[in-house]
This record gives C-alpha cells, structure tokens and sequence, in this order.
C-alpha cells in the first residue's frame, strides 16, 4: 500500500485548531476527549494551556471522551459513525463554500472523498476538515492518528 493512502483530518477551530492528523488506509480511528482515543484532544497542545476551570466550558464539555469514529475501508467508502450524546455535524456545503448549515448525522457513508472535503463539527465547537490528501501534504511514511 503507498504512502497516499491516508485521511487528513484537520482541526480549523476549537481546540485542535492547527493540528493535522492523518488516518490510515484500513484503520477504524476514535476521537474524542479521552486519552484512549485515536486522536485524543486531550494531546493537543492548545488543551494542555487550559486552566482547570476551562475544563468546565461547555464547548468542551460538548465532546464526549470517545465522540467519532472514522473508518476508512477505501476511497469509495469512508464512514463517519456518531459515538456521542452531544451530536457530530457536517456541513451540507462543501467546505470552502461560504455560510454553513449542518445537518446532524448519527452514522453517514463518504462516497466521493478524493473530490469534496467534508467539514465535521463536534459538539458545538470543535470542527474538522477531513479530506484526501493533496500530493505536497503526503506524508513520507505512514503516520498514524496518535499524537506523541
């Protein structure tokens, strides 16, 4: 399998804003609060600075500990399941357009993900771009959805 078979999955706000992560061909990745989650917010550098009384805030508190998960099987089929009590959201535009409207999805089948990239929200702040990746953003070896 080449190197270009990974998701980008991007964080644009909240507190995975900045952050790029990548989910391999194959794999079935969490995300969510939790430290046992693929891609744990809680490794994010922007959650680290959070004072204790952040922790509180409703828009974090919005993302459950195991909130999505992602299976990327193939490029004709990757798969979107709501883990969460709070809601997953993506975009009924696609992502570059201009004002969102959402549609809360509990488990949704990406058919066309090589065309379109898909702007996931989670919970009521922490939103995602995923996406396949262009060929300057592949990754030289295959990078795995934990962050150190």
């Amino acid at each position: 399998m080449p190197d270009t078979e990974q998701l980008i999955f991007d964080g644009i706000k909240g507190i995975a804003e900045g952050e790029t992560f990548q989910i391999n061909y194959g794999q079935l990745a969490t995300i969510g609060r939790s430290r046992l989650a693929d891609i744990s917010l809680r490794r994010c550098p922007k959650y680290k600075e959070l004072k204790p009384e952040d922790l509180k805030n409703e828009a974090i508190l919005s993302i459950s500990r195991k909130h999505l998960r992602i299976g990327f099987y193939n490029w004709q089929t990757v798969e979107l399941k709501d883990l969460s009590t709070n809601g997953t959201y993506v975009a009924l535009k696609p992502a570059d357009s201009g004002e969102k409207k959402y549609e809360r999805i509990t488990r949704k089948v990406i058919t066309n993900i090589k065309q379109q990239p898909y702007e996931i929200r989670l919970g009521t702040n922490e939103t995602f771009i995923l996406s396949a990746p262009t060929p300057a953003e592949t990754p030289a070896n295959g990078v795995s959805p934990k962050q150190s």
